[in-house]
């Protein structure tokens, strides 16, 4: 039997996203990060499940916000979500469908991140406890520590995907071209003009991405109702 499943891509307007993360200059900033945004939508639209973006975010801290549009599609009725950020290039489809196979039998499934945090949760609705889910070490390098304490509280395991890189920082950036340039070389040349000719992209929409919306607030579907 496979349970009623929605990811949720948790993410800013580009625009927002590129005022509190300065990787490169000027308007290239806000390229990378639509970059980032539309690859991250690609995967997640890839997989065939549905698929909700929320924008408009509530609550005081980085937990709350992320509990709260949880909360609001257990709420709409699905029994798992997978949780995806828009900063881990690396991320593909595999890694999307592998989380979705595990919480057929595993009630919790992380993507682990190299710097501590995660790039992807898969949670079934009976792992999730709100309160503590918002406490977690969001942000942080102890994130997966706390997550998993909080998992082995409730007497339950996680059980873990490949680590991947996510993006922080410049020296971030490089670290993952190398990558980028044999798993997705449209990407590659995204952040290979960005960072290394320190200049925008010549037009809005670059090979095949759609870069020229920094100040909308798109969804892929209605996002969820957080009241």
């Amino acid at each position: 039997m496979l349970y009623k499943t929605a990811i949720l891509l948790f993410t800013r307007a580009t625009f927002q996203e590129a005022q509190c993360k300065t990787l490169v200059a000027n308007k290239s900033n806000q390229q990378l990060m639509a970059a980032m945004i539309q690859h991250t939508r690609t995967m997640a639209r890839s997989t065939s499940l549905d698929v909700f973006e929320t924008n408009k975010q509530q609550g005081r801290t980085f937990g709350e916000r992320l509990a709260n549009s949880m909360k609001a599609l257990f709420q709409q009725g699905y029994q798992q979500l997978i949780v995806i950020g828009n900063d881990t290039p690396s991320l593909q489809k595999k890694h999307i469908l592998q989380a979705h196979q595990l919480l057929q039998s595993q009630q919790v499934v992380v993507g682990p991140s190299i710097d501590g945090g995660i790039y992807l949760l898969g949670i079934q609705k009976a792992a999730f406890q709100f309160e503590a889910f918002a406490q977690l070490a969001w942000q942080t390098a102890n994130l997966s520590t706390s997550l998993q304490t909080y998992i082995q509280q409730q007497q339950q395991q996680i059980v873990y995907l490949e680590q991947l890189q996510d993006i922080d920082d410049l020296q971030n950036l490089h670290e993952v071209l190398s990558i980028l340039k044999n798993t997705n070389k449209t990407l590659y040349r995204i952040f290979y003009h960005c960072i290394l000719m320190r200049s925008p992209l010549p037009t809005p929409s670059f090979l095949g991405y759609d870069l020229g919306y920094f100040s909308s607030n798109r969804s892929l579907r209605a996002p969820p109702s957080i009241q």
